[in-house]
């Protein structure tokens, strides 16, 4: 799996996955947020852990805990952070 990685600051790393593992299960840890470009219909799965997920031109931030999914109503720019250690899957 191909990844660039922006180091931003000392606590905060941007990872920029390979857009053909999208659907694989991904790792964030608590100093780690997931930047991608998403389609509308696309959904984000919340395996474990707590997720903090922002979405291009919608004012509320969403929050997933394990089990809880989102399915994004339009396209755009996503960006995904974990509170804590924890797993998504996206397809």
């Amino acid at each position: 799996m191909n990844q660039s990685t922006y180091n931003v600051s000392a606590s905060l790393e941007i990872v920029r996955p390979s857009l053909a593992s999208m659907a694989d299960l991904r790792r964030l840890s608590a100093s780690q947020v997931l930047g991608l470009y998403a389609k509308k219909g696309s959904t984000i799965d919340c395996v474990d852990g707590s997720l903090w997920v922002t979405l291009e031109g919608d004012p509320e931030d969403h929050i997933l805990n394990a089990g809880q999914a989102l399915v994004l109503k339009s396209r755009g720019k996503v960006v995904v952070g974990a509170f804590k250690d924890a797993s998504l899957r996206m397809a």
